[in-house]
């Protein structure tokens, strides 16, 4: 699993709006029926190393939380998708290449099995994809930020519109120049994010629809107090809300499949349970039977 955790082409980072989807691939429905893909970065969330992630929200209204990971070593540069939960009976690996032009991206993506296409040509056994970079809604890095002590709820976060409100909220003026040239207020306005709490705490996001976007936080158990500060860009056109105690699209994945196999363990103890207590009966019964043939011998 070391090389689905390798740092991606940084480019690839954020969200994508499928412009077009054409071709079929066997044992793997969502590369056509993808709607919006948003890839991130490998991360550390609770202590657990997670590769990096693709967010496949589908037409048909299903999600898909899929590692994958870059060949940046293959012309044109190749991308493998994992997946980390079944999607279908072979839960294939789907190898692919990709390229830029400006904001688009093209994707190709083989059926597993075929090898890594070598062009973007379509057919049967392939499918491409067109995908404009999406600015519904963009996380702004703020490692090494330390604000004022949080007041406000993370249900509740500050939304900022200008420079002006942002300066009422960022005091300090190096970070405000650093936040100012990763947005576009006239299209965007910030979620500022503040609270303390524990030590695991998380807040993520995921686009329920196309201009939905809906953060999700997770709540720690760990008795340490730390102050937590998001920022995210997002689009005024989207709508969003807060839901809180959820986990990240990516741990909800992995536990549902540690779930699973808890679920499939605990079956097998109770029918090594059954076995044993039916092995008791059958050495009950023989005993009662040979001790009535000795009374009846007696």
């Amino acid at each position: 699993m070391e090389r689905v955790r390798k740092a991606p082409d940084a480019r690839l980072l954020g969200g994508w709006t499928v412009l077009s989807a054409k071709g079929n691939i066997k044992n793997a429905t969502w590369p056509a029926d993808a709607e919006e893909i948003v890839l991130s970065n490998a991360q550390k969330i609770r202590g657990v190393e997670m590769p990096s992630m693709a967010l496949v929200v589908c037409k048909s209204g299903r999600v898909y939380s899929i590692a994958y990971a870059v060949r940046e070593a293959t012309k044109p540069k190749g991308i493998d998708f994992i997946p980390i939960d079944s999607w279908g009976p072979k839960d294939p690996i789907l190898h692919g290449i990709y390229q830029f032009d400006g904001d688009t991206l093209k994707l190709c993506v083989s059926t597993a099995g075929t090898g890594r296409p070598k062009d973007f040509e379509e057919s049967n056994e392939r499918v491409v994809l067109v995908l404009q970079r999406s600015e519904i809604v963009r996380a702004i890095d703020l490692k090494g930020f330390q604000g004022e002590s949080p007041k406000n709820d993370f249900r509740k976060p500050v939304k900022i519109t200008d420079v002006e409100e942002l300066s009422k909220v960022i005091s300090d003026q190096t970070w405000r120049r650093r936040i100012t040239a990763q947005v576009d207020f006239e299209k965007q306005h910030l979620l500022y994010f503040a609270w303390g709490g524990s030590g695991q705490d998380t807040l993520s996001f995921r686009v329920a629809k196309s201009s939905v976007v809906v953060f999700l936080h997770h709540g720690g158990v760990s008795a340490d107090y730390r102050e937590h500060f998001h920022l995210f860009a997002i689009s005024k056109d989207a709508t969003w809300s807060v839901e809180s105690n959820v986990l990240p699209p990516v741990l909800e994945a992995k536990f549902q499949g540690r779930w699973k196999s808890e679920k499939i363990r605990a079956r097998r103890r109770t029918a090594r349970s059954r076995r044993q207590l039916l092995r008791c009966w059958r050495k009950f019964v023989s005993l009662a039977l040979w001790q009535s043939i000795m009374g009846w011998n007696n």
